[in-house]
Protein backbone atom coordinates (compact mmCIF):
# COMPACT_ATOMS: atom_id res chain seq x y z
CA UNK A 1 0.00 0.00 0.00
CA UNK A 2 2.65 2.73 0.51
CA UNK A 3 3.88 1.48 -2.79
CA UNK A 4 1.18 2.64 -4.40
CA UNK A 5 0.57 5.42 -2.03
CA UNK A 6 3.73 6.99 -3.42
CA UNK A 7 3.11 7.11 -6.52
CA UNK A 8 -0.05 8.62 -5.79
CA UNK A 9 1.83 11.63 -4.72
CA UNK A 10 4.61 11.16 -7.22
CA UNK A 11 1.69 12.00 -9.50
CA UNK A 12 0.42 14.87 -7.57
CA UNK A 13 3.95 16.29 -7.35
CA UNK A 14 3.93 15.81 -11.34
CA UNK A 15 0.55 17.38 -11.70
CA UNK A 16 1.38 20.17 -9.48
CA UNK A 17 4.15 21.67 -11.60
CA UNK A 18 1.52 22.85 -14.15
CA UNK A 19 -0.13 25.58 -12.74
CA UNK A 20 0.81 27.72 -9.64
CA UNK A 21 -2.89 26.41 -8.12
CA UNK A 22 -2.03 23.32 -7.96
CA UNK A 23 1.54 24.31 -6.16
CA UNK A 24 -0.52 25.44 -3.63
CA UNK A 25 -2.56 22.11 -3.68
CA UNK A 26 0.38 20.58 -3.18
CA UNK A 27 2.19 22.48 -0.38
CA UNK A 28 -1.70 22.35 1.39
CA UNK A 29 -1.28 18.54 1.38
CA UNK A 30 1.95 18.51 2.09
CA UNK A 31 0.68 20.83 5.77
CA UNK A 32 -2.26 18.23 6.64
CA UNK A 33 0.40 15.45 6.15
CA UNK A 34 3.06 17.12 8.89
CA UNK A 35 0.37 16.00 11.68
CA UNK A 36 -1.41 13.18 12.90
CA UNK A 37 -3.55 15.28 15.18
CA UNK A 38 -7.07 16.11 14.00
CA UNK A 39 -7.94 19.53 12.35
CA UNK A 40 -10.50 21.03 13.87
CA UNK A 41 -12.09 22.83 11.10
CA UNK A 42 -14.57 26.48 11.06
CA UNK A 43 -15.79 28.25 8.06
CA UNK A 44 -12.86 30.93 7.80
CA UNK A 45 -10.39 28.55 7.63
CA UNK A 46 -12.43 26.40 5.24
CA UNK A 47 -12.94 29.08 2.79
CA UNK A 48 -9.45 29.97 3.07
CA UNK A 49 -7.77 26.82 2.10
CA UNK A 50 -6.91 26.44 -1.05
CA UNK A 51 -7.80 22.97 -1.26
CA UNK A 52 -11.04 21.23 -1.17
CA UNK A 53 -11.63 19.46 2.25
CA UNK A 54 -13.72 16.95 3.53
CA UNK A 55 -14.52 15.57 6.96
CA UNK A 56 -14.44 11.89 7.44
CA UNK A 57 -16.01 9.92 10.26
CA UNK A 58 -14.65 5.99 10.35
CA UNK A 59 -16.78 4.15 12.35
CA UNK A 60 -16.83 5.34 16.41
CA UNK A 61 -13.15 7.48 15.75
CA UNK A 62 -13.37 11.24 15.54
CA UNK A 63 -13.48 13.10 12.42
CA UNK A 64 -10.70 14.08 10.30
CA UNK A 65 -9.49 15.72 7.41
CA UNK A 66 -8.91 14.97 3.99
CA UNK A 67 -7.75 16.90 0.80
CA UNK A 68 -8.67 16.63 -2.57
CA UNK A 69 -5.54 15.82 -4.14
CA UNK A 70 -7.19 15.64 -7.85
CA UNK A 71 -10.16 14.73 -9.83
CA UNK A 72 -9.55 11.68 -12.67
CA UNK A 73 -12.28 10.52 -14.91
CA UNK A 74 -15.05 11.58 -12.78
CA UNK A 75 -13.43 10.28 -9.52
CA UNK A 76 -12.39 12.41 -7.09
CA UNK A 77 -9.11 11.06 -4.93
CA UNK A 78 -8.96 12.25 -0.94
CA UNK A 79 -6.03 11.83 0.90
CA UNK A 80 -5.08 11.84 4.49
CA UNK A 81 -2.51 12.35 7.00
CA UNK A 82 -2.26 8.86 7.31
CA UNK A 83 -1.63 7.79 4.00
CA UNK A 84 -5.27 6.50 3.09
CA UNK A 85 -6.54 7.29 0.14
CA UNK A 86 -10.74 7.19 -0.51
CA UNK A 87 -11.79 7.43 -3.91
CA UNK A 88 -15.12 8.72 -4.56
CA UNK A 89 -17.80 8.94 -7.93
CA UNK A 90 -21.06 10.55 -7.83
CA UNK A 91 -20.55 10.72 -4.42
CA UNK A 92 -20.03 6.56 -3.97
CA UNK A 93 -17.30 5.19 -2.44
CA UNK A 94 -15.52 2.73 -4.96
CA UNK A 95 -11.83 2.28 -4.31
CA UNK A 96 -9.69 2.78 -0.99
CA UNK A 97 -6.08 2.81 -0.14
CA UNK A 98 -4.49 2.76 3.59
CA UNK A 99 -7.24 0.83 5.21
CA UNK A 100 -7.26 -2.60 7.52
CA UNK A 101 -10.04 -3.47 4.89
CA UNK A 102 -10.21 -1.49 1.65
CA UNK A 103 -12.59 -1.31 -1.21
CA UNK A 104 -10.97 -2.73 -4.29
CA UNK A 105 -13.30 -2.45 -7.29
CA UNK A 106 -16.91 -1.69 -7.45
CA UNK A 107 -18.79 -2.95 -10.97
CA UNK A 108 -21.30 -1.24 -13.08
CA UNK A 109 -20.67 2.04 -12.25
CA UNK A 110 -21.74 3.71 -15.30
CA UNK A 111 -25.25 2.65 -14.57
CA UNK A 112 -25.41 3.72 -11.07
CA UNK A 113 -28.24 5.86 -10.10
CA UNK A 114 -26.39 8.00 -8.33
CA UNK A 115 -25.27 9.45 -11.76
CA UNK A 116 -28.46 11.26 -11.69
CA UNK A 117 -27.37 12.92 -8.22
CA UNK A 118 -30.64 14.09 -6.44
CA UNK A 119 -33.02 12.87 -9.50
CA UNK A 120 -33.03 9.67 -8.12
CA UNK A 121 -36.52 7.72 -9.32
CA UNK A 122 -38.36 6.08 -6.32
CA UNK A 123 -38.22 3.36 -8.40
CA UNK A 124 -34.31 2.89 -9.21
CA UNK A 125 -32.53 0.05 -9.08
CA UNK A 126 -28.64 -1.00 -9.24
CA UNK A 127 -27.18 -4.27 -9.50
CA UNK A 128 -23.48 -4.70 -9.24
CA UNK A 129 -20.58 -6.55 -7.74
CA UNK A 130 -17.98 -5.44 -4.96
CA UNK A 131 -14.01 -7.08 -4.85
CA UNK A 132 -12.96 -6.10 -0.70
CA UNK A 133 -9.82 -6.91 0.82
CA UNK A 134 -8.97 -9.24 2.58
CA UNK A 135 -10.12 -11.78 -0.55
CA UNK A 136 -13.98 -11.35 -1.18
CA UNK A 137 -14.35 -11.13 -4.93
CA UNK A 138 -17.36 -10.79 -6.84
CA UNK A 139 -19.68 -9.78 -3.84
CA UNK A 140 -23.35 -9.37 -5.52
CA UNK A 141 -24.93 -6.25 -4.43
CA UNK A 142 -28.99 -4.99 -4.98
CA UNK A 143 -29.39 -1.76 -4.13
CA UNK A 144 -33.04 0.44 -4.42
CA UNK A 145 -33.76 4.49 -3.81
CA UNK A 146 -36.30 6.50 -1.58
CA UNK A 147 -35.77 10.23 -1.61
CA UNK A 148 -37.45 12.25 1.24
CA UNK A 149 -36.96 16.52 0.75
CA UNK A 150 -36.74 19.43 3.10
CA UNK A 151 -34.41 17.40 5.14
CA UNK A 152 -32.49 19.95 7.74
CA UNK A 153 -28.62 19.53 7.75
CA UNK A 154 -25.73 20.63 9.70
CA UNK A 155 -22.35 21.00 8.69
CA UNK A 156 -20.04 23.18 10.81
CA UNK A 157 -22.66 24.68 12.54
CA UNK A 158 -24.21 25.56 9.39
CA UNK A 159 -27.73 25.05 8.39
CA UNK A 160 -29.16 23.62 5.46
CA UNK A 161 -31.67 22.40 3.29
CA UNK A 162 -31.38 19.32 1.79
CA UNK A 163 -32.76 16.07 -0.15
CA UNK A 164 -32.46 13.00 1.58
CA UNK A 165 -31.21 9.78 -0.45
CA UNK A 166 -31.51 6.21 1.31
CA UNK A 167 -29.77 3.66 -0.84
CA UNK A 168 -31.39 0.39 0.57
CA UNK A 169 -28.42 -2.17 -0.25
CA UNK A 170 -28.17 -6.54 -0.39
CA UNK A 171 -25.37 -8.10 -0.98
CA UNK A 172 -24.84 -11.92 -1.58
CA UNK A 173 -21.80 -13.64 -0.78
CA UNK A 174 -20.16 -16.77 -3.03
CA UNK A 175 -21.82 -19.14 -0.44
CA UNK A 176 -24.93 -17.26 -0.50
CA UNK A 177 -24.76 -15.21 2.55
CA UNK A 178 -26.92 -11.96 3.08
CA UNK A 179 -26.48 -8.77 4.56
CA UNK A 180 -28.14 -5.96 4.18
CA UNK A 181 -27.67 -1.89 5.09
CA UNK A 182 -28.61 1.48 4.20
CA UNK A 183 -26.23 4.31 2.89
CA UNK A 184 -27.54 8.19 2.83
CA UNK A 185 -26.94 11.02 1.19
CA UNK A 186 -27.70 14.39 1.55
CA UNK A 187 -27.92 16.64 -1.33
CA UNK A 188 -28.33 20.78 -0.98
CA UNK A 189 -31.94 21.17 -2.46
CA UNK A 190 -31.21 24.43 -4.31
CA UNK A 191 -27.70 23.19 -6.09
CA UNK A 192 -28.23 19.69 -6.30
CA UNK A 193 -24.49 19.61 -4.96
CA UNK A 194 -23.66 16.60 -2.31
CA UNK A 195 -22.87 17.62 0.77
CA UNK A 196 -22.51 14.78 3.19
CA UNK A 197 -23.14 10.80 2.60
CA UNK A 198 -22.93 7.92 5.26
CA UNK A 199 -21.46 4.73 3.81
CA UNK A 200 -20.57 1.34 4.15
CA UNK A 201 -19.05 -1.00 1.96
CA UNK A 202 -20.89 -3.67 3.24
CA UNK A 203 -23.00 -4.92 6.87
CA UNK A 204 -19.23 -5.78 8.38
CA UNK A 205 -17.20 -3.10 7.14
CA UNK A 206 -17.13 0.19 9.13
CA UNK A 207 -19.79 3.34 8.07
CA UNK A 208 -17.70 6.38 6.61
CA UNK A 209 -19.57 9.66 7.19
CA UNK A 210 -18.52 12.37 4.52
CA UNK A 211 -19.29 15.58 4.92
CA UNK A 212 -17.86 18.14 1.88
CA UNK A 213 -17.11 21.10 3.98
CA UNK A 214 -15.82 23.44 1.44
CA UNK A 215 -18.94 22.81 -1.01
CA UNK A 216 -20.90 23.18 1.61
CA UNK A 217 -19.20 26.73 3.11
CA UNK A 218 -18.69 28.00 -0.82
CA UNK A 219 -22.36 27.45 -1.11
CA UNK A 220 -23.27 29.87 2.40
CA UNK A 221 -20.67 32.52 0.57
CA UNK A 222 -22.94 32.51 -2.98
CA UNK A 223 -25.88 33.01 -0.91
CA UNK A 224 -24.53 35.82 0.71
CA UNK A 225 -23.32 37.49 -2.36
Amino acid sequence: MKIIFSLLICSLVFLSACSSTQRAYQQNIKLYFSSKDNVTLNKESVLTSPVDLLYIKAGERPYVTLALAFIENSQYKWVSADDAVMITQNGRLVRTLGLDNNLIYVDNLDNDPMASKSNITENATWNSYLDLDPQQYGVKLHSSFSRESNIPLAILEQQFLTIKITEYVTTQDALGNTENWQNEYWYHMQSGQLLRSSQQFSGLTERYDMQYVSRAMRLLETAND
